[in-house]
């Protein structure tokens, strides 16, 4: 289908909520609106149609047959004249008049000062507020403008709001993404004795085939399950959800997917004792999910940690103990992007718990990367000066971090 959709002169989008809510006497930003709501907006099958179409049609009401795109850019042209004073200088009025003849909004000249008054206010939407409401249009406009290709950064993010009535279906429906990296025909061929059991398979082999992914998958987005395979407990166990934590602009650098984990570099920050979190499996929290908190300490300051986790998360990990009745995991490092720490109170930052597995390398190169299990992923955040002075006198309930710098990492 993704050839089919990339080698079509035009793409029409039939959605019968578009059909009935839109139409061609409507303001832009309304029908902007109902396509962001619209089933086409939230199927994962769909978008791509919306990212390799050449040109991209929806129905209105009544039949009518809908360049979008093209009203967009009409509409950036009369804002970029009316900001350059086209309403309040006479030249200036007569290239809005005669750009509105050339993009057959009017059928003659002049235009009435009724008919601008009326117009503009009604179509006056700037590009930014169109990526907001509908992001897929400012994707396709840089994308079709520069001919770059989807990443996996762009899918995170247009993937947000989108579900699938068949879990396995979702590395299928955005493989045609991905031409000459992802072999569709290789995940179809992988199957299991349950949907969930295929679409985690599937997810895994996906990632591998790409490659190249966001450093910071690991951590984000919290509440969403990671795929618990041997190499890959990092691993988000669906892409639909990452893109809650933030947006493209978060991406900065990007991390080596292996059969063996992920290969990257990252902040570490050893412990030198090891922190114990309680596996909360025979009490489960009403949401899935129990948080854990602790403090560190790293070069004079206090810091507020928190983790959130999934219960059955926890299981298969190596370091585990019996403390007090109850199974306890150890935590001897965290990972960080690039930046250590959060400066301001109002900042904060995710981050990754760990364990370090015995037998890797010095980190130093990428030749010899240290070698971690992941565990959880959580939140970072500087405490009060009020608060910190008393935390960092207390050695048993704030951690000290030792040996924080830039590391080669392999994430299993």
């Amino acid at each position: 289908m993704a050839r089919t959709y990339k080698e079509a002169a035009s793409v029409l989008v039939i959605d019968t909520g578009i059909q009935t809510q839109c139409s061609t006497s409507s303001t832009v930003s309304n029908y902007l609106f109902r396509i962001s709501l619209s089933g086409w907006m939230h199927r994962v099958w769909t978008l791509q149609e919306g990212l390799l179409a050449r040109r991209l049609y929806f129905e209105f009401g009544g039949g009518a047959i809908v360049d979008v795109e093209k009203i967009l850019a009409i509409h950036k042209g009369v804002i970029q004249l009316v900001a350059g004073g086209a309403l309040q200088h006479a030249e200036r009025r007569m290239a809005l008049e005669q750009y509105l003849l050339d993009h057959a909004i009017v059928e003659s000249l002049p235009v009435s000062d009724a008919f601008l008054s009326a117009y503009i206010p009604r179509g006056f939407i700037s590009p930014e507020e169109t990526e907001r409401l509908v992001s897929l249009f400012g994707y396709r406009r840089r994308a079709l403008s520069s001919g770059i290709s989807t990443t996996l950064e762009d899918a995170i993010v247009l993937l947000h709001n989108r579900s699938t009535s068949h879990e396995e279906d979702e590395t299928i429906a955005i493989a045609g993404l991905f031409p000459g990296k992802v072999n569709v025909e290789a995940l179809l061929d992988i199957k299991d004795s349950s949907s969930s059991a295929t679409s985690l398979r599937r997810m895994e082999a996906f990632l591998i085939q790409l490659g190249e992914v966001p450093k910071e998958l690991p951590w984000l987005p919290l509440s969403v399950d990671r795929l618990h395979r041997l190499n890959f407990r990092w691993a988000p166990a669906t892409l639909t959800s990452v893109g809650s934590s933030f947006s493209g602009a978060t991406f900065f650098r990007t991390a080596s997917c292996t059969a063996d984990g992920l290969r990257g570099k990252y902040v570490v920050g050893r412990l030198p004792t090891a922190i114990l979190i309680p596996d909360r499996d025979d009490n489960p929290p009403p949401d899935g999910f129990f948080t854990s908190s602790f403090q560190l300490a790293h070069e004079g300051c206090a810091y507020e940690a928190s983790l959130r986790i999934r219960p059955q998360a926890l299981r298969g990990l190596r370091f585990m103990i019996e403390q007090d009745g109850h199974r306890h995991v150890e935590i001897n490092s965290i990972l960080l992007q690039d930046d250590p720490f959060p400066q301001q109170m109002s900042n904060s930052k995710y981050f990754a718990a760990v364990q370090v597995v015995e037998g890797g390398g010095d980190g130093i190169d990428e030749s010899g990367p240290i070698h971690y299990t992941y565990v959880a992923s959580g939140r970072i955040e500087p405490i009060e000066p009020l608060f910190a002075e008393a935390m960092l006198a207390d050695r048993k309930k704030c951690h000290e971090l030792a040996d924080v710098s830039q590391t080669h990492v392999l994430l299993s």
